[in-house]
């Protein structure tokens, strides 16, 4: 039987888990949690490095215009530097988080639609908390809309393993 995530491997603290969906007919190779959190962070930061390039030049256009860019190609360039780190930062983070809590989901329920239901509300918290801080509604309108964006996604994708 699979054991909660976290609760195999070494210490306490690992996400290592090599238990199979328990409704898969045939024994499948699981991938490691903690080289799912990996493969997230790397496909999120190259996605927020491919985000940064095509919005960072109107971002500093508009942080010029708005003066919260230093004036002359100096304050442009280190607002653009800073707008590519965030953006990869964060959708590093933001995949690799959604990858994880994917991955302890199936550990924890199967392969079941709790997984990206829960794993996209914690991510679109996380998101909503970000741009609208301390204001519940927005935060769980942006939980909701994200969790119900991750479950239409995965129920895309299972169509086509069918």
């Amino acid at each position: 039987p699979c054991m909660p995530c976290g609760a195999e491997g070494v210490g306490a603290h690992s996400f290592v888990s090599t238990c199979e969906a328990s409704t898969s007919a045939k024994p499948e190779m699981q991938i490691p949690c903690g080289a799912r959190i990996a493969d997230g962070v790397f496909r999120g930061a190259g996605l927020g490095l491919l985000w940064s390039i095509w919005y960072a030049p109107s971002e500093v256009a508009y942080a010029r215009s708005s003066g919260a860019a230093s004036p002359g190609m100096a304050g442009s360039i280190g607002y653009g530097l800073r707008f590519t780190a965030a953006s990869t930062v964060g959708f590093a983070a933001l995949i690799g988080m959604y990858n994880g809590l994917f991955c302890c989901g199936e550990n924890r329920f199967g392969a079941s639609l709790k997984n990206p239901l829960l794993a996209g509300a914690a991510i679109g918290s996380a998101i909503g908390y970000v741009f609208q801080p301390g204001k519940w509604l927005p935060i769980a309108a942006t939980a909701a809309g994200t969790a119900a964006l991750c479950v239409a996604a995965q129920v895309v994708m299972r169509d086509d393993r069918r």
